[in-house]
């Protein structure tokens, strides 16, 4: 019997790509949504390393988004790993004879922190902070309420600031300025520290000439990052993913230039969009 519909052969290696991808696409997405118990934000490595010891197993058939709210209610279960959904910073704006009903709406969200409100002729505008499930609450009221605006100001909000760490002027063991401890330290930088300070490193934690480390692409030869965001949007590049489809045939990966060059000399039998399918 012959089969009707033909079926598409995948490679191990092609099929263990895929795997990776979508994984590595899961942890962004959790790393994007969550912070840690301080408030601050999350490195993808660190949400990659706890969805490994959560044995969490990638299911190829659901996208990335529908899989991260699975490993982000994991991983809030996980004890040790300590992440949590980032709150939202809106502005809810109204009418100011209307402003009396707008804050019973706001007293009955749940999770919700008024930062500032002010009232100013005719204007009710109220900043605060909300749980992400408790934006559709606001966003989408009753019929029967009051008419307002809302508008996200931040989509992710995180620590900026560590109380604990800024020195006072009457603490005898306070450190000099240029020793405080940043805002926002990730946890690949604690994770350098904490190596830094390890017998036999050779290195002194708070050298003034120890390089901040940079991040790598272990799939292009040369890219080093001086940021994660950068990071982040190079394995969106056309250069990763032509390097990631050399690794699935077992060819070496090509540099920026290597590349950029390959295209210019295809350029004249065939576009761009051809020399990457």
């Amino acid at each position: 019997l012959l089969c009707i519909t033909p079926l598409l052969q995948v490679s191990d290696k092609e099929r263990q790509h895929h795997f990776d991808t979508l994984f590595h696409e899961i942890a962004t997405v959790v790393a994007e949504k969550c912070v840690d118990s301080t408030g601050r934000p999350l490195t993808i490595s660190l949400i990659e390393r706890a969805m490994h010891d959560a044995h969490y197993a990638v299911v190829p058939t659901r996208t990335a988004k529908q899989q991260s709210l699975d490993v982000m209610r994991l991983l809030e279960q996980q004890s040790g790993v300590g992440i949590v959904r980032a709150q939202m910073r809106v502005c809810v704006r109204a009418e100011r004879g209307d402003a009396a009903e707008v804050r019973a709406l706001l007293a009955g969200l749940e999770g919700l922190k008024l930062e500032r409100e002010l009232t100013a002729d005719a204007v009710f505008e109220a900043v605060c902070l909300i749980p992400p499930g408790a934006f559709r609450q606001l966003s989408h009221p009753p019929k029967s309420a009051a008419r307002m605006a809302v508008e996200v100001l931040d989509a992710r909000v995180t620590s900026t600031a560590s109380s604990a760490a800024e020195p006072t002027a009457n603490s005898a063991s306070a450190l000099p300025s240029e020793r405080n401890t940043p805002a926002a330290i990730e946890p690949r930088e604690l994770f350098s520290a904490a190596s830094a300070r390890a017998p036999g490193s050779g290195s002194a934690y708070g050298s003034a000439s120890e390089a901040p480390k940079q991040f790598v692409c272990k799939s292009c030869p040369g890219a080093e990052f001086p940021t994660a965001q950068e990071h982040r949007e190079h394995f969106k590049s056309e250069w990763h993913k032509f390097n990631l489809k050399l690794k699935t045939k077992g060819q070496p990966a090509v540099s920026q230039e290597e590349l950029k060059e390959q295209m210019h000399d295809m350029a004249a039998g065939a576009g761009e969009d051809d020399f990457f399918k």
